[in-house]
């Protein structure tokens, strides 16, 4: 008994050296990973719309299907403990994201309560919907913001090999957000 207890004791103490915390590249690269996911999905949806047509079921399922999107980000995110130096944005994308998935709500609601294809004739003057745009806009300058950020870091690939600065200050994050949709390839 006592030669089990020892290499579990030792395990134990071994995974308690760690903190469980992700590093920046790891955070960045899931991050990623959750928006291209939503990025992509709105995409497709928006294309196969603006094939389909504008009637009052596509509209309805576009919306519908754009507040799911959004709520499987916020999951995603919520999932993921962010390294700290990443908290701040971590948050604000959360948030953002949460402000769109609540402006989507309400022009889902909004289309919800229409009878007729021809309710959707104000659609893009609605307040509901000028209000997914100036959120959007939001969204967009946070996602560049953060970017940059990730960017940035290419600028520590100087100090890869100088064993005396700390781990964190010498992590390159390669990521691409694909914050607009001319980043994406997506043409509106």
């Amino acid at each position: 008994m006592r030669r089990l207890l020892l290499p579990i004791c030792l395990a134990v103490l071994v995974a308690g050296c760690g903190n469980g915390e992700l590093n920046l590249a790891d955070y960045a690269g899931q991050a990623e990973q959750l928006l291209t996911a939503m990025n992509r999905r709105i995409d497709t949806l928006e294309a196969q719309f603006q094939t389909e047509g504008f009637t009052l079921d596509n509209t309805r399922e576009f919306w519908e299907t754009k507040v799911v999107a959004r709520r499987e980000f916020i999951a995603g995110m919520e999932s993921i403990e962010p390294p700290e130096e990443a908290a701040e944005m971590h948050a604000a994308a959360i948030g953002i994201v949460s402000r769109l998935m609540t402006a989507d709500e309400a022009v889902a609601q909004l289309v919800r309560s229409m009878e007729t294809d021809q309710d959707l004739n104000g659609l893009l003057q609605s307040p509901e919907f000028l209000a997914t745009e100036v959120v959007d806009e939001e969204a967009v300058a946070l996602c560049q913001a953060a970017q940059a950020e990730f960017d940035s870091t290419a600028d520590r690939a100087v100090f890869g090999d100088t064993p005396w600065i700390p781990s964190e200050l010498r992590e390159v994050v390669s990521v691409a957000f694909g914050c607009t949709n001319e980043e994406r390839g997506v043409t509106p």
